[in-house]
C-alpha cells in the first residue's frame, strides 16, 4: 500500500474511534443520572418510611397519598419488614 493511502486510512480511523469513544462518554453520563435520582428517591422514601414509624399509619398515609388506605405502610413494610 502507499504511505498516502495508509495515512489516509489511519487518520479516518481515529476519527471513527474519537466518534465511538465519545458516543460512550454521552452513554456513560446519562447512565449516571437516573442513578443519582433513584439514590435520591430512596433516600426519600426511607425519610418517610422512619416517619411512618413514630405516627400511626393512617394518619400517615393521609398525609403522602391524601387518603387512609395501606399502601404507603405496603410499601415501607414491603422495604423493612412488617411494620
Amino acid at each position: 500500500m502507499d504511505d498516502d493511502v495508509i495515512a489516509r486510512e489511519n487518520t479516518e480511523l481515529r476519527q471513527q474511534l474519537l466518534t465511538a469513544q465519545n458516543l460512550l462518554m454521552a452513554t456513560a453520563i446519562d447512565a449516571g443520572r437516573p442513578h443519582g435520582r433513584i439514590a435520591a428517591i430512596q433516600a426519600e422514601r426511607d425519610v418517610w418510611c422512619a416517619e411512618a414509624g413514630r405516627l400511626p399509619p393512617r394518619n400517615v398515609c393521609k398525609l403522602i397519598v391524601g387518603n387512609s388506605d395501606s399502601s404507603c405502610s405496603k410499601s415501607c413494610a414491603s422495604r423493612d419488614g412488617p411494620m
